[in-house]
């Protein structure tokens, strides 16, 4: 495990576990992007009692061949935001982080090119750097949420990939199973859903799609925080 390069704030909570790889199902697969140029959506950051502890805008807009998927958090003194270019396929091209919370200050650029990923983070005004290692079934940790609305949804399904986390040069082999269908009720209405299971190994969550495309994320869990799709 290749250690951080800085103290990274996400909502993908899986930053403390090992970055090992380990055998699994199948390699994920992704059809096409399921959103529009310029979709927006805004959820509730709560706590594991319910309380309203900030909001989440996820965002996307298309750029050349490909999607830029964006996500701004504000939680409190904790504020976030990146930006993930991905390709045809979904795939990684290169991003963009920025984190503010008490104590930390930080920046964090990189790109992926063939089976390396180039991180160059500024954090607290240090300068830092880091190769890693990836494949060509791998997704950014900020993109994650996004690019699962194009998995094939089906009860039972169950696939592996590689979940990269520039801002601490982490790799998590994730294995992705759609668990089945369940109702949900969020502030933006009731809905019939997909609940869908990330298993990172040490740590598992959960995430709840609209089962009418375009596969809105509904609900996320990651057992200490959860989103909840707004009705704005």
């Amino acid at each position: 495990m290749r250690k951080g390069i800085l103290l990274g704030v996400t909502l993908v909570a899986i930053l403390s576990l090992s970055a090992g790889c380990r055998a699994g199902p199948a390699a994920l697969t992704l059809g096409d992007a399921p959103w529009q140029d310029g979709e927006v959506a805004r959820y509730d950051i709560l706590d594991a009692e319910g309380n309203r502890l900030g909001s989440a805008t996820f965002s996307v807009a298309r750029e050349g061949g490909g999607w830029v998927l964006s996500e701004a958090d504000e939680a409190g003194a904790i504020t976030q935001s990146s930006q993930v270019l991905v390709d045809a396929t979904l795939r990684p091209v290169r991003g963009h982080k920025e984190i503010r919370a008490p104590g930390t200050e930080a920046t964090v650029e990189y790109t992926y090119a063939g089976e390396d990923l180039r991180i160059e983070a500024v954090a607290n005004g240090e300068q830092r750097s880091a190769n890693v290692k990836v494949s060509q079934n791998t997704l950014d940790n900020d993109q994650l949420l996004m690019t699962l609305r194009a998995i094939p949804f089906a009860e039972g399904h169950e696939a592996t990939t590689l979940v990269v986390v520039p801002a601490n040069a982490l790799r998590i082999s994730t294995t992705v199973r759609v668990r089945g269908r369940e109702i949900v009720q969020v502030p933006a209405g009731t809905f019939e859903s997909w609940r869908v299971e990330l298993d990172f190994g040490q740590a598992r969550q959960q995430a709840w799609y609209e089962v009418d495309a375009p596969h809105r994320m509904l609900q996320y869990d990651n057992g200490a925080q959860r989103l909840v799709l707004t009705g704005d």
